[in-house]
C-alpha cells in the first residue's frame, strides 16, 4: 500500500491549481468580506448595540452620569492640589509649588493635545482609505 502524498500546497488553492495549466479552480464560500466582530456577536450583544444607537454618542444615559461624576471628582481632586500649591508657594520664600503645578498642568494639556492630535489624524487616515476603497477586516462595510 502506497504512502498518501504529502505535497505542501498554497492554503486556498488545490492540488490542480497548484501543478497545471488546467486553469484557475473558482472557490466560492467565506471571502473575507464578513465584519468579524458582527459576526461573532450574540443576540443579546446585537440588541444591546442598536438599543445604545438611539442614545448620544452610543453612551447610555447612565454612563453619562457616571463619566461626569469621574470627571468631577477628578477636577476636585486638581483644585485640591491647586489649593496645596497655593498654601505652600504663600509658605514658602519661593514659588517652586506653583512653578511645579504649573509644569504638571502644561504636560497634561499637552497630553491632551496630542491625544485629539492622534485622533483626528487616524480618523482622517480612515477617511482616506475609504474613499481610495481600501477595505480593511476591522471595517462593518462589504466590497
Amino acid at each position: 500500500m502506497a504512502a498518501p502524498s504529502q505535497e505542501m500546497v498554497a492554503v486556498g488553492a488545490s492540488k490542480e491549481t497548484s501543478l497545471g495549466d488546467e486553469g484557475v479552480e473558482v472557490e466560492y464560500g467565506n471571502s473575507l468580506k464578513i465584519h468579524y466582530r458582527n459576526d461573532l456577536m450574540t443576540d443579546a450583544q446585537i440588541a444591546e448595540k442598536k438599543r445604545l444607537a438611539q442614545y448620544p454618542l452610543g453612551i447610555d444615559y447612565n454612563d453619562w452620569g457616571k463619566i461626569c461624576g469621574l470627571f468631577t471628582v477628578f477636577y476636585l481632586l486638581l483644585t485640591s492640589l491647586f489649593a496645596l500649591a497655593s498654601a505652600a508657594n504663600y509658605a514658602a520664600e519661593t514659588n517652586e509649588a506653583c512653578i511645579t503645578y504649573a509644569c504638571m498642568m502644561g504636560a497634561t494639556w499637552f497630553g491632551i493635545i496630542v491625544a485629539i492630535n492622534l485622533g483626528r489624524k487616524a480618523r482622517e487616515e480612515a477617511e482616506a482609505e475609504k474613499l481610495a476603497g481600501i477595505q480593511t477586516m476591522a471595517s462593518s462595510e462589504q466590497c
